[in-house]
């Protein structure tokens, strides 16, 4: 176990380094690099959740799924906007800033409503419908100028963006507390894999409150912390939750065969009692008949006697 968290660390410092030489050169690239790595990680976890629906009735797993496939558009949407990228040259930084702000109160509060109210039997299809709601409405009230400002180009954050990622901070942090109360032995299995990458995830947080300029240190530290978070989450959640339901998956085959087993036993058991009276009624029969034969038969060859 120390060797492998040894391992994890020296991966995690060597990525931090080549992200930070990466940054000084070509920052758009480095920050491409650390979100669609982190959109691929929650795309999987997504997928992951909704394939483990059919074979798991595991409301917090699916309401995860919901939460990060959301996450995964929104910070999608974020990348492709940042300013320099190109790709949506009408929108400026601060559009790209209420995107990530977006998918913080989306991230933080799912994450909360899951830990609290996922074993209620109302939440999974109302919950993945509000998350999918509040993205996509999101998202046009950004397009639409609806949304609040949260960065101004030459002044910084607002105030709004700074209340809202401490918001942010404080529902991720309240659903790590709850988790550990009510998932403890899950969060215990896993290695507190998800803590660990929420708390990643609030330190994260931090930087990206202090930050001047989308260019600058602290959002270059806060996008390391992000991908750290999503690392976690890759080592942890997906790996751990991947061998879960392989494991799960195996037993329930080799429940199925062992019933399928039974089943045949139980058939045979049947087919061959099915036989034995077949053949006792045929003995039986077979018997009938040649007493009768015999029986005719006896009086002949007695007469045939007495004739002589």
């Amino acid at each position: 176990m120390r060797k492998k968290l040894l391992l994890h660390l020296a991966i995690l410092l060597f990525l931090s380094v080549a992200l930070c030489l990466g940054a000084q050169n070509n920052y758009l690239l480095f920050h491409s690099i650390v979100e669609f790595s982190s959109i691929v990680v929650f795309l999987f976890i997504g997928f992951l959740g909704f394939f483990a629906s059919r074979m798991t009735p595991e409301p917090f797993l699916i309401a995860l799924s919901c939460i990060y496939l959301c996450t995964a558009f929104l910070s999608t949407v974020h990348t492709l906007s940042y300013h320099g990228m190109g790709i949506l040259p009408w929108w400026t930084a601060n559009h790209s800033t209420q995107l990530w702000v977006l998918m913080r109160y989306v991230h933080g509060s799912g994450l909360l409503a899951a830990a609290l109210f996922s074993s209620l039997q109302w939440f999974r299809q109302r919950f993945c419908i509000t998350c999918i709601f509040v993205s996509l409405a999101g998202t046009a009230a950004i397009a639409f100028g609806f949304f609040p400002d949260c960065f101004i180009p030459g002044r910084g954050l607002t105030v709004f963006k700074i209340f809202s990622e401490y918001a942010a901070m404080a529902m991720i942090s309240a659903a790590i507390l709850v988790t550990l109360r009510n998932r403890c032995e899950d969060a215990k299995e896993n290695g507190y894999a998800l803590q660990w990458a929420l708390a990643c995830s609030v330190a994260s947080g931090f930087a990206f409150t202090i930050y001047d300029d989308v260019y600058g240190v602290w959002n270059m530290v806060g996008h390391i912390l992000y991908g750290y978070s999503a690392y976690i989450l890759l080592t942890g959640v997906l790996f751990g939750s991947s061998r879960k339901l392989m494991d799960l998956h195996y037993a329930e085959l080799n429940e199925k065969i062992r019933e399928m087993n039974r089943n045949l036993e139980h058939r045979v058991k049947e087919r061959t009692a099915e036989l034995e009276e077949a053949n006792r009624a045929k003995s039986v029969f077979l018997a009938t008949i040649s007493h009768e034969v015999r029986t005719p038969l006896n009086g002949i060859l007695g007469m045939a006697e007495y004739l002589k």
